[in-house]
């Protein structure tokens, strides 16, 4: 009985670490729109996206943001995301969907 808590626990605190959310601070640097496609099995929802200089490591990461905050930022605005272990990972911003950018 209690190997099983054990081990439940465990997975718990794994599947949460990596939904950890970390404070992202930076300059924008760039802003892209990705068109809503539509076709057999390749519907995409319509994606705004943010780039920014990371101010601890200085990597350009991609940020999606809703309509609002996309229009309302230009080159050169100061911007902070928290984003998830997974959401970095899933933007293509980091190789472990365990660790944030700093590698924790």
């Amino acid at each position: 009985m209690k190997k099983i808590l054990f081990l439940l626990l465990s997975v718990l605190f794994v599947s949460c670490h990596h939904n950890d959310k970390t404070l992202y601070k930076g300059v924008v640097v760039d802003k892209h729109y990705v068109d809503p496609s539509a076709g057999y099995k390749s519907y995409q929802e319509e994606q705004y996206q943010i780039y920014m200089r990371e101010d601890v490591t200085q990597r350009v990461i991609k940020v999606n943001t809703n309509v609002p905050t996309y229009y309302n930022l230009e080159k050169g605005d100061r911007v902070a995301f928290n984003l998830s272990n997974v959401d970095m990972y899933d933007l293509g911003n980091t190789q472990d969907p365990q660790k944030n950018l700093y590698g924790k």
